[in-house]
């Protein structure tokens, strides 16, 4: 299963988006608390529930993965991993999915020089104050982060980082057949 991690903007879901359609893998959609951008869309984005829907599965043992960030929950329900799989993740997310001796996971952190994050948050329509407070978290909550994935992509262009992760993959499935 690949899992896909970087800072707010680098292109988690537009990778993770070209690697369902060009590559054959099967997109994981997770859940989350925060609220629906302009081009979301519920069930295909995430999976919009509640704070409190939320925390009831969570006690139920639904996630695989959970995390608290930016006073959101994300979370991945354990019943939609597995192989051919790629997730978004963030840093909570891929080291608890990293430590589980069940799971067959290769991570990938996306990096993007900061000003190229700025333009896509606002192309994304997150206000001013959102993008101020998620490149000052970031630079806390990702500290590190690259050094404890399997690989670092340059993503600024989605179309070559879907490609490199595709090929890793190839060669890494290849060897495990072996």
């Amino acid at each position: 299963m690949i899992l896909l991690t970087g800072k707010s903007g680098s292109g988690k879901d537009t990778v993770a988006n070209i690697l369902a359609k060009d590559y054959g893998y099967k997109h994981i959609v997770s859940y989350t608390t925060r609220d629906k951008r302009i081009a979301d869309i519920d069930g295909v984005s995430y999976n919009f529930i509640t704070k409190d829907k939320f925390k009831e599965l969570l006690k139920k043992g639904f996630f695989a993965e959970h995390t608290f960030y930016t006073g959101n929950y994300y979370g991945a329900a354990l019943k939609d991993l597995g192989n051919n799989k790629v997730l978004v993740v963030e840093p909570e997310g891929h080291r608890q999915l990293k430590a589980r001796k069940d799971l067959d996971t290769v991570s990938f952190f996306l990096h993007v020089p900061d000003e190229v994050r700025v333009k896509r948050m606002i192309g994304r329509g997150d206000t001013k104050e959102n993008i101020a407070k998620r490149i000052t978290n970031d630079g806390k909550v990702f500290a590190g982060l690259d050094k404890e994935t399997d690989f670092v992509i340059d993503n600024t262009n989605a179309e070559n980082a879907a490609k490199q992760v595709s090929e890793i993959m190839e060669k890494y499935n290849k060897y495990k057949k072996e």
